[in-house]
């Protein structure tokens, strides 16, 4: 692969995006929904999932619904079914977004988003809430994300080469670029108030993870509810659980069809970007890593 320049590929709808507040987004993130965002009544109880896209967010939600439901599944609100909560939706739609339908969720709520930390409640940066971040292999992350991407448009032509070029090397990256992302949250992990999760560690260890997210979040769990949860929050496990009705989703959102797409979890497979980058792709990407990070004490495994 040649040094990183901007190609033309055809873009599948989902990857339509929008500059506000000099950040690009996805194009449901309005001006209206990070105001909101940002003036948002954080709960003391309230428990925030903040990552950069495809690096275990929905998995990490769901370790903390069963940790507060004891590992009861049926007893889990799928009301708070994950969506990153500064998702807007389009003119004329009649759906409630997630940041509107928030305020009437029990406690304690499980809040996604992918957002940079400063575009966070302000609630929540007075130190009001708690925080779980996790940080991802961004070669898995892109590589997940590009057939999420895919998912959305099964006749779009994009590919992998032609993502990477307009997506990462471009500079327009939605919800900011990887580096900047977890640079922000990296600074919290010494603060109580914070989590930081590495998602290759809770691969290896997920008992260890359930464990320790269950300590953050001050509950006591039976050895018994660790090991049934580990089991709940398999890859397979949560694909079927995120494939429910949607009837089960949020009072007032007016969503219809799958809570959860398939596409939301594919493999969770650590080291997968292998079988999807090819060997100059790879190069050029270890290059321009190791010059964006060269100023980082985050280390991530193996790249």
């Amino acid at each position: 692969m040649s040094s990183p320049q901007v190609l033309r590929a055809k873009i599948p709808a989902k990857m339509d995006r929008v500059c506000v507040q000099g950040v690009w987004w996805p194009e449901l993130v309005t001006e209206q929904s990070l105001e909101a965002i940002k003036n948002f009544d954080v709960r003391d109880d309230d428990v925030w999932v903040a990552t950069w896209p495809k690096a275990g967010t929905h998995w990490v939600a769901e370790i903390c619904h069963l940790i507060f439901n004891h590992g009861e599944v049926d007893k889990v609100d799928r009301a708070q079914q994950p969506m990153p909560l500064e998702f807007d939706v389009r003119p004329g739609d009649n759906r409630l977004p997630r940041y509107k339908a928030a305020p009437s969720w029990k406690s304690p709520r499980v809040l996604v988003t992918h957002v940079p930390k400063r575009f966070l409640p302000d609630q929540l940066l007075g130190g009001k809430g708690k925080v779980i971040t996790v940080i991802r292999n961004l070669k898995d992350s892109l590589v997940s994300d590009y057939y999420f991407v895919k998912g959305w448009d099964p006749e779009s032509t994009l590919t992998f080469e032609e993502y990477l070029q307009k997506y990462l090397y471009s500079g327009k990256v939605e919800f900011t670029p990887w580096f900047d992302h977890v640079a922000e949250y990296w600074s919290e992990r010494r603060s109580q108030q914070y989590l930081l999760l590495k998602y290759e560690d809770m691969k290896a260890d997920t008992r260890g993870a359930v464990i320790q997210i269950a300590d953050f979040l001050g509950r006591v769990l039976s050895d018994e509810v660790i090991d049934k949860i580990v089991g709940l929050v398999t890859v397979k496990s949560m694909k079927e659980r995120y494939n429910v009705a949607g009837e089960l989703a949020a009072p007032g959102t007016g969503m219809k069809g799958k809570v959860g797409a398939p596409n939301l979890m594919r493999k969770g497979i650590v080291g997968d970007w292998k079988n999807t980058f090819t060997v100059a792709q790879n190069e050029t990407f270890d290059k321009y890593y190791r010059e964006k990070m060269a100023d980082s004490d985050l280390k991530l495994g193996s790249l």
